[in-house]
């Protein structure tokens, strides 16, 4: 939430690309749930915390991965006065009310000015091409820091080795340790894990007894 606006813009546009099939309006309305719930320590870092994440809110609604009767369910749950409320007052007032209400909180970072998930993907593809040509991984690692997309750097690592098998263990074991959590808002949740953990073990990502481990 402390990121700059085209990172802010991506975000929205992931959260969007993996409704569905990752992830369901449940899990997505627990995950903004749990925000507002923690709005208050949120600004202390964050000042303008209230405002992202009533933005946040208003792109799901629109997107149509968040239903506007989350609205009226978090009020419920929130107490009356906390900042969580605030957050639902703006998304309402400030955003979902004013005229041309979707075409302004698709603009609020940029919108159709910044490129898509694809269109990331394909331009570190790109950047690894050249690479791959020239050698030049300062040149690389500048192209990369241009694009100004930290959470899509993993696709630069995984092809270069800068992420070890070591790493990419602890990862998995992290969202293994998860699965019980997830299951709850993505049922088959542990068979896509199961699914990953064999596509990782196929391309050298983890160790073959990775899966054997409880």
């Amino acid at each position: 939430m402390d990121r700059h606006d085209k990172e802010k813009e991506m975000a929205s546009i992931l959260l969007s690309s993996l409704y569905a099939d990752l992830l369901s309006s449940y899990t997505i309305s627990e995950g903004f749930m749990m925000l507002l719930e923690s709005t208050e320590d949120l600004t202390v870092d964050i000042p303008d915390a209230t405002d992202v994440l009533a933005v946040f809110i208003a792109r799901a609604i629109v997107d149509e991965i968040l239903p506007p009767v989350f609205l009226t369910r978090a009020r419920a749950l929130l107490p009356e006065f906390s900042k969580g409320i605030q957050v639902l007052q703006v998304v309402e007032k400030s955003y979902l009310s004013a005229r041309h209400h979707a075409e302004l909180v698709e603009r609020k970072w940029g919108g159709s000015t910044h490129f898509t998930v694809e269109e990331a993907k394909r331009r570190i593809q790109n950047i690894l091409r050249e690479y791959i040509e020239s050698g030049d991984i300062d040149e690389a690692f500048r192209c990369i820091r241009e694009l100004s997309l930290p959470f899509f750097h993993h696709e630069e690592c995984f092809g270069e080795g800068l992420i070890t098998i070591n790493q990419m263990i602890k990862g998995f074991a992290r969202v293994k340790e998860g699965l019980d959590d997830l299951i709850l808002g993505i049922p088959n949740a542990q068979e896509k894990f199961g699914r990953y953990v064999e596509l990782a073990t196929e391309r050298g990502w983890l160790l073959p007894t990775f899966a054997s481990i409880p």
